[in-house]
């Protein structure tokens, strides 16, 4: 089997410096296809050979962001290959097609052209890579969202998530039938990468919970009245962690971890602070969703539980995520049965 994975930004392109640092979910992608394919893992242009592939995983980022200036570039690809993978690398993705990418096919192609293709920065230059130099042509990148759009089912998309939940919540969000969304669960990837190791529940922590993350929950944490129990940590106005290794310790230092609600709550999307949270004895303030799919008890604060009470939650909890986990050989042998029947 030979595959081609490209996407809409540097790391997806295999262009980017991966280090220890932070999650490369595109780059654990490929190794994991490297182990029943032969993967070329690079930028396209019309240059590209597609037809010697025998599937295009292709990473889709939103239009308009400076995160995924090849983006056009990552459509190019859907609209060029005859069996396209569309994967869904950020939990937002699934939303920009169902919104933002439905919104710009809805107003035609012209206007595809004109806002879109040939949009400029303010020194006259185009935004989207392989525009100004011609590497990519607008109509083969219009057929790769007409693709997505106007024919989801007869595509299928990928994306990093357990083997837990219901991956019919994704389907719906994007306009496909259940079976189209196809998963990769990096987690053995990333346990190795980030040195996990189990540690032994200790009742001496700080007994409120932690939430390390990119995104303000601080409106969801009020809602679920454990704001003031709660210390919160990569985003303003709090303080920032240097790397993924300093997250990971964080967990350690408090007995419950917040695992945030998101729109596709219950599908099982990847979140790695599932497993730093698991691996820590932390207990989970989840979303009953999830909490339902995963199997884990909702803890909802401190005050009104015993100390037995907290420590034997946390080891349901762990167990509960344990029992998910993968090896590198089963994930890898998961995906590539989901490709071989794709």
């Amino acid at each position: 089997m030979k595959i081609l994975l490209t996407g809409s930004n540097s790391r997806q392109c295999g262009t980017a410096k991966v280090t220890s640092k932070r999650i490369f979910d595109a780059w654990n992608l490929c190794q994991m296809m490297k182990t029943f394919a032969d993967v070329d893992f690079m930028p396209v242009s019309k240059e590209t050979d597609f037809s010697k592939y025998d599937i295009v995983v292709s990473g889709f980022g939103g239009l308009g962001s400076f995160t995924s200036t090849d983006v056009l570039k990552a459509l190019y690809a859907i609209g060029k290959a005859a069996k396209p993978v569309v994967l869904l690398e950020d939990w937002r993705c699934p939303k920009a097609i169902a919104t933002g990418l439905k919104s710009t096919y809805a107003k035609g192609y012209a206007s595809f052209l004109e806002k879109d293709f040939n949009k400029s920065l303010s020194d006259g230059s185009k935004f989207y890579n392989g525009v100004e130099d011609g590497s990519i042509e607008p109509e083969v990148v219009w057929q790769g969202i007409e693709k997505i759009i106007a024919h989801p089912e007869d595509i299928k998309f990928l994306i990093p998530a357990f083997s837990w939940g219901d991956k019919g919540i994704v389907a719906k969000i994007v306009g496909t039938k259940p079976e189209n969304i196809l998963y990769f669960d990096q987690t053995p990837y990333v346990m190795e990468q980030q040195n996990m190791q189990d540690v032994p529940y200790d009742s001496s922590r700080m007994k409120k919970f932690v939430y390390c993350g990119l995104t303000n929950q601080d409106s969801w944490l009020k809602k679920r009245g454990i704001k003031d129990c709660t210390d919160c940590f990569g985003h303003k106005p709090y303080e920032k962690l240097p790397d993924e290794a300093a997250v990971n310790h964080k967990h350690s230092e408090y007995l419950g971890v917040v695992v945030p609600e998101y729109y596709h709550s219950g599908s099982g999307w990847f979140r790695v602070r599932y497993i730093y949270g698991a691996m820590a004895k932390n207990v989970f303030m989840i979303s009953e969703n999830d909490a339902g799919a995963l199997g884990v008890p909702i803890l909802k604060g401190f005050n009104n539980y015993s100390d037995s009470e907290i420590e034997a939650a946390a080891m349901e909890t762990y167990e509960a995520v344990k029992k998910y986990i993968p090896t590198k050989e089963q994930t890898c042998k998961n995906l590539e049965e989901q490709f071989t029947n794709a």
